[in-house]
């Protein structure tokens, strides 16, 4: 399915800045990436007419059920446990030196390490400090750029 933005949200919103929600359409698609809204805070998009509009916004934010709030989704599934993720996080290697040298954080892992390897797979142990989170906020990607499995993916 690929990012999901605010424009592609807002494409099938009303789009009648009518503000029952709060907020002008384009605000409240933003609000609706960032999980702060929800499709029932619209009020003109559960009348009947725009039911076709709420079954495509339901299906296109449904992804993003599963991530976390910097909209990351990580598929312990399809992760084979390279840790790539481990070493390439900018994060992980700010807490844990050895990151920077392509090894693993020694025990015991610092609190604010992102990714870890337990039981042969990548699992998030603190999303507090991505720098998608934490401002100033970048758009960074590079955990899902280096993933080698595409286990790692950025919905936002």
């Amino acid at each position: 399915m690929g990012t999901i933005n605010a424009l592609t949200i807002y494409k099938d919103l009303p789009k009648l800045n009518c503000k029952k929600c709060g907020m002008l359409c384009m605000p409240f698609a933003v609000e609706l990436m960032k999980k702060t809204k929800s499709l029932e805070d619209c009020p003109p998009l559960m009348e009947p007419k725009y039911a076709s509009n709420l079954e495509k916004l339901r299906a296109l934010l449904k992804p993003m059920e599963d991530a976390t709030d910097t909209g990351i989704v990580l598929n312990e599934d399809v992760c084979d446990g390279c840790g790539v993720c481990v070493i390439a996080c900018p994060v992980n290697s700010r807490f844990s030196p050895e990151c920077l040298s392509g090894k693993a954080p020694q025990v015991p892992v610092p609190e604010d390490i992102i990714y870890v390897l337990e039981d042969g797979r990548c699992r998030i142990k603190s999303i507090s400090q991505c720098r998608r989170y934490v401002p100033p906020k970048t758009n960074c990607r590079i955990c899902e750029i280096f993933c080698p499995r595409y286990a790692i993916e950025i919905k936002v």
